[in-house]
């Protein structure tokens, strides 16, 4: 990390109140802080991660879960992707849930989800877990993470269910 920088990791409600204050200069965020923030302070965008992140989410369980009950799993899935298929053909009504569940104002609501990627949701591909390979690798490298991890040890690689 640049010698310039001194990096302080806060969860993003105190990042915002000591980016606000000024007792921070800069603060990395993602949405839907990113469009709160936008919407309501006078910041500056200095950087995104287009073209050198993928803005990949994950759904995380324990391992004991998965494997104990791997439909359950598949039928989550299914679920969050009508979800979504809800989401982007209601977007007004979606947007009011968000903010009053996140407590946003409605045009940051609006502008995350207008953000959102529309891929469904399925288990991890090997072009995903390679991405994560090559983060963890970068994240050893810059001594952010203490020793090297292999990523697709920690994906859940359902067998065929029947």
């Amino acid at each position: 990390m640049n010698a310039d920088i001194r990096a302080v990791y806060l969860v993003p409600a105190d990042a915002r109140a000591a980016f606000e204050s000024h007792s921070i200069d800069a603060w990395a965020i993602w949405d839907p802080y990113w469009a709160a923030a936008a919407h309501s302070t006078p910041a500056r965008v200095l950087s995104t991660a287009e073209g050198i992140a993928d803005d990949d989410t994950f759904y995380e369980s324990s391992r004991k879960f998965v494997e104990s009950y791997p439909q359950t799993v598949q039928t989550l899935l299914g679920a969050i992707n009508e979800a979504e298929h809800y989401a982007r053909g209601h977007r007004d009504e979606v947007s009011g849930w968000v903010a009053t569940a996140a407590g946003l104002e409605p045009e940051a609501a609006t502008t995350f989800l207008a953000r959102r990627s529309a891929s469904p949701v399925d288990t991890l591909s090997p072009a995903t877990i390679a991405r994560q390979q090559a983060v963890a690798d970068a994240f050893v490298k810059e001594g952010l993470l203490p020793h090297q991890i292999n990523v697709n040890d920690a994906v859940w690689h359902p067998k065929e269910i029947s």
